[in-house]
This record gives structure tokens, sequence and C-alpha cells, in this order.
């Protein structure tokens, strides 16, 4: 059986960082043309923004690759 096919994901374009706050809000582009959002805390390793963007959109959290200005961005 062949493994899945990856996923990739488009860069997190827009990173919206107020100083003062302790929240970031982060726009992940889907490979299909849609937008993910995510408001997260600062400190949030980035395996867990991960695994809830595949717990969102029902994809294997090993088939899926993120990358931030065209290298992979790891956070295993």
């Amino acid at each position: 059986m062949a493994p899945p096919p990856i996923e990739h994901i488009n860069s997190a374009s827009k990173i919206k960082i107020e100083p003062s706050k302790t929240h970031v809000t982060l726009k992940v582009n889907g490979g299909d043309d849609h937008d993910v959002y995510f408001r997260v805390q600062r400190n949030l390793p980035f395996a867990h923004l991960k695994l809830n963007y595949c717990n969102r959109l029902g994809f294997h959290y090993g088939a899926v690759r993120f990358t931030y200005g065209g290298a992979a961005a790891f956070g295993h």
C-alpha cells in the first residue's frame, strides 16, 4: 500500500503581530486555495498548530508539510 500523498501548505502569508499582545493571528494558505485562520499564543509550539490544522481539515499529521518563505518549517 502506498503512503498517502503529502499535502503541501503554502506559507503562513499574513502574520499579524502586535507588540503588546500575547497572541498572534496566523493565516494558513492551503494547497487548494482555502485559508484557515488561527489565533494562538506566541509561545505555542509549532507542532500543536500543525496538529490543530490537521484535525480541522481531516488530514493525517504525517501527510502535511508547512513551508514559510519557500523553506520547510519544522516542528515535530
